[in-house]
């Protein structure tokens, strides 16, 4: 399974523009639900690559192959702001829509999610695109926006996306991976993670003399496993971290961007 993802703040106007363009021949709504914060997840799935979405914006990935054990149990905040004042960690889910749209690459599904944080007289929406094309089976598309509703600015430092904690199936080593990124010890992309494992995976220069990569994070056991990645049209220079610890059962994941300056 594999998860691409597009990030987009903005914190002063309401205006919003897509990172991913996509020319749309014809656009079809299929539906839209309004949440209370005691309703059911939201069920997205393409092929063998199911995601949930909670009513707090968090999500839980899984597999859907027969015979396979869980990559997660429990959702989590998979996208996160971090700002000079606090974490945006919990938006509250406030409505979901799913449309049809017929696009260059073929078929597309859309799940349109949107959630409010508030806290100290801070207000934030989050929006996020989920998407699958139909040429591209088992693959999960993710754009993450950002808009601040509030009187009040916020200064951002990092964004963070598919922040998971993929549990181990009891392999030897716990887990395989393929980590794109260029160090200067010229290590190897594809690598074992097991026991204590820690990876920036940096996309910008690690050295005098190498930098860049690949921005593409895979892991897996024998049953399954899951790659993100960052799907931009122009680089970035994103870090896809990979850490595990000796007496843990699972290895973190995600995909960060962390600002030159804090902006608002």
């Amino acid at each position: 399974m594999l998860f691409a993802s597009s990030e987009e703040i903005e914190m002063r106007q309401l205006q919003d523009s897509t990172h991913m363009k996509t020319n749309v021949l014809f656009f079809f709504f299929v539906g839209t639900v309004f949440f209370s914060a005691c309703q059911k997840s939201i069920q997205i799935q393409n092929g063998k690559t199911e995601l949930a979405i909670n009513g707090r914006m968090y999500t839980r990935l899984n597999a859907v192959i027969p015979g396979s054990k869980p990559l997660m149990s429990n959702f989590s905040p998979s996208e996160y702001l971090v700002t000079k004042k606090f974490v945006l960690r919990d938006f509250i889910l406030q409505k979901s829509e799913s449309l049809a749209l017929n696009g260059n690459s073929g078929k597309e599904m859309h799940t349109l999610a949107c959630g409010l944080f508030k806290k100290d007289g801070y207000a934030v929406e989050k929006q996020l695109d989920v998407f699958s094309v139909d040429s591209m089976p088992d693959m999960l598309c993710v754009k993450v926006s950002y808009i601040n509703r509030g009187d009040r600015m916020l200064q951002v430092i990092k964004w963070v996306n598919h922040a998971w904690a993929v549990k181990s199936a009891g392999d030897q080593p716990a887990f395989w991976s393929f980590q794109g990124s260029s160090t200067p010890e010229r290590k190897d992309w594809i690598l074992p993670v097991d026991s204590s494992f820690s990876q920036r995976n940096f996309m910008g220069m690690n050295g005098t003399d190498c930098g860049g990569g690949i921005p593409l994070l895979d892991l897996w056991r024998r049953d399954a496993g899951v790659a993100i990645g960052h799907a931009e049209t122009q680089p970035w220079m994103v870090s896809l971290p990979v850490e595990k610890d000796r007496y843990d059962d699972y290895a973190r994941i995600q995909v960060e961007y962390e600002f030159p300056e804090p902006v608002d």
